[in-house]
């Protein structure tokens, strides 16, 4: 099957953006969702400065792995601006998965906490017989160490997105809605 709108397969192409995303997704010092928050409170770095650094990643990985459903960077930039860097996720920017009903009591204890949601990531297209592809609306969501597989299940964005230790939203929410 051709890249796009179908299944991922080996091609040229694939080849050509993993050898790319091997340049860009492996940095000498990983972030973790404790480093991140740790550096917030401390004052090392904004909780500004993490989101945009989030969004950016989103927006620069996003055409290539396809793990986005939708990206709120209004809501999450105003809500790295109001934030009191107190709790234990301080401006650790997260990933809901898509169709996460608002009132959920684990994306309420994240936010309460300090996280700041910057989007919703892919999963299973609605209907689907099998859960192991995520789907965007458009594509299918890929794996970030091998472009020719699905990070698999029904969260395969949340699974896609925190795999390479970057310093971006290391962290997704994978609630059954």
């Amino acid at each position: 099957m051709a890249l796009g709108k179908s299944k991922p397969e080996a091609t040229k192409s694939n080849h050509d953006q993993s050898e790319w995303l091997d340049r860009r997704l492996h940095p000498r010092r990983p972030m973790t969702a404790r480093a991140v928050a740790e550096q917030v409170r401390s004052g090392a770095v904004s909780a500004l400065e993490i989101v945009n650094r989030a969004l950016q990643a989103a927006r620069e990985f996003d055409p290539v792995l396809h793990f986005l459903d939708e990206l709120d960077a209004d809501r999450a930039l105003r809500a790295a601006e109001r934030l009191e860097p107190s709790g234990p996720l301080a401006g650790v920017p997260f990933l809901i998965k898509a169709r996460t009903p608002p009132e959920s009591p684990i994306l309420s204890r994240l936010i309460a906490a300090g996280a700041i949601p910057i989007g919703w990531a892919t999963r299973a297209r609605p209907g689907a017989v099998s859960l192991t592809f995520g789907w965007n609306g458009t594509e299918y969501t890929r794996n970030p160490w091998d472009l020719t597989r699905s990070p698999g299940g029904s969260t395969a964005g949340g699974a896609a997105r925190p795999a390479p230790p970057r310093p971006h939203s290391p962290t997704a929410l994978a609630e059954r809605p």
